[in-house]
């Protein structure tokens, strides 16, 4: 377990709260293994504790986008620690991340 303090958080923000764009919480709904839904969500709620954690990857072609593996899945995420929150923006399998243009026009 990662200790809290090598999270770049504000130290006035006492709790970070988890939100979905419709896309990612759509894409989260469609997955029809309900073991992988858990796995994904606890991977999602790890973040709250340390929004940068060992394995993430900055994707270069935006300016504050994340991601995170779990398994063959990726969670795009958007780091906002100073306002204490996370945006999920997109779940899905590795192979389906560059074909989402209703994604990317809305993130580019």
């Amino acid at each position: 377990m990662q200790n809290q303090s090598d999270s770049v958080l504000d130290p006035c923000v006492t709790e970070i709260r988890i939100s979905f764009t419709s896309s990612a919480l759509k894409n989260f709904h469609k997955l029809n293994n309900s073991r992988l839904q858990a796995r994904i969500n606890q991977r999602i709620q790890q973040l709250a504790l340390n929004p940068h954690p060992k394995g993430c990857k900055k994707l270069k072609a935006f300016r504050n986008l994340w991601e995170i593996a779990q398994g063959s899945y990726r969670i795009w995420y958007e780091p906002r620690c100073v306002m204490g929150e996370i945006e999920i923006v997109w779940i899905g399998h590795h192979q389906d991340d560059y074909r989402k243009p209703n994604f990317m026009k809305r993130v580019a």
